[in-house]
């Protein structure tokens, strides 16, 4: 099975996939005053 990876930097990329799953590196919440379901709302959104 291959990886694809995007977004590659010197150091890491920010995303790599494998078959069906994909991994993703650098996801935040933009509103780090929120609470843990807030800020876990915007990262997915984010994504």
């Amino acid at each position: 099975m291959t990886v694809k990876r995007l977004h590659v930097t010197s150091r890491y990329c920010e995303v790599a996939i494998s078959g069906n799953l994909v991994h993703l590196a650098g996801q935040l919440a933009d509103d780090t005053s929120a609470d843990v379901t807030g800020q876990t709302q915007q990262t997915l959104d984010n994504i």
